[in-house]
């Protein structure tokens, strides 16, 4: 019973971690306003997507093309009292991941201390924190990534409907949660596909949920899925100005003087140092792997 408390405190303390800068700076986030205008078009569209062109806010004009579940809900909420929150709702959705994580993980084991572990580690990684400080959907992309691939792997073991029409909900919802996700869903499918040799389950019921996703927004996933093909291509070709100063531009490593700046540039010269700084337990896997060896 003392193991399941503090798989309560745990995903607590990590929830004080991520949110408490909030109580200082309010305004961190690059994307907080760019969240915040979203449902806010959705909020004033009474809680539906806006299909017409938009301009206001944005410097190009264009179509609403988001993953609406996050903003959709947040609509829900006055666009005063959002404000206050905001920085404590993606925090929120990471707790529920981080208690998933104990429950996988006691379900393979059946140890709670292995799966207070597995806790724990998933609460210290950096880039779990990092990206869950200010107003963004990833943590629930998160989230959903796992409520739908871990069914999947289930099945795969031992199948049973259950877990197909499991993972079926949670990978077409995940297509109007998170891009990144969605796409992380896809590789995560394909790669299982080969190791383990089975286009079914995997595969094809990603490609099943992808067409129900269209059939059932009208073809408004096409619109998401256009707008996420546009991003990575304009990344594709303007890749060398992802760390450019808004206002100063590219800087040299000479010219840049506050510790921030210098810190981005050591991250985006040095990518490995950038993957281990933000997830350190890769370290230890690496170490324990070729030991085995």
């Amino acid at each position: 019973m003392a193991s399941y408390l503090i798989a309560l405190i745990i995903p607590i303390i990590s929830f004080i971690f991520q949110s408490y800068p909030r109580f200082f700076n309010r305004y961190f986030g690059v994307d907080v306003w760019s969240r915040m205008l979203e449902t806010d078009y959705i909020r004033k569209n009474h809680h539906k997507i806006p299909m017409q062109k938009i301009q206001d806010g944005f410097i190009l004009e264009g179509f609403f093309n988001y993953p609406p579940v996050l903003p959709w809900l947040l609509s829900f909420i006055s666009k005063k009292n959002l404000f206050n929150i905001q920085g404590f709702i993606a925090p929120i959705f990471d707790i529920l991941q981080n208690i998933l994580v104990f429950i996988i993980t006691l379900h393979i084991t059946g140890r709670a201390e292995i799966a207070l572990t597995a806790q724990l580690i998933y609460a210290t990684i950096p880039l779990a924190i990092l990206e869950n400080s200010y107003l963004t959907p990833r943590s629930l992309g998160y989230l959903n990534f796992t409520l739908a691939f871990y069914p999947l792997l289930l099945y795969s073991l031992q199948p049973n409907l259950l877990y197909l029409l499991i993972s079926f909900i949670f990978i077409t919802l995940s297509f109007f949660t998170h891009k990144f996700a969605a796409q992380s869903l896809l590789f995560a499918c394909l790669f299982f596909s080969i190791i383990e040799n089975k286009t079914f389950p995997y595969l094809l019921i990603f490609f099943l949920s992808f067409i129900t996703a269209i059939f059932i927004s009208g073809g408004y996933y096409l619109r998401i899925l256009q707008g996420h093909i546009d991003n990575i291509r304009f990344w594709m070709r303007n890749y060398e100005y992802r760390f450019a100063h808004q206002v100063r531009g590219i800087l040299k490593s000479g010219e840049k003087t506050d510790f921030v700046g210098k810190v981005y540039y050591l991250l985006g010269t040095f990518s490995p140092l950038t993957l281990i700084g933000t997830n350190i337990w890769i370290i230890n896997y690496n170490v324990s792997y070729f030991r085995d060896l």
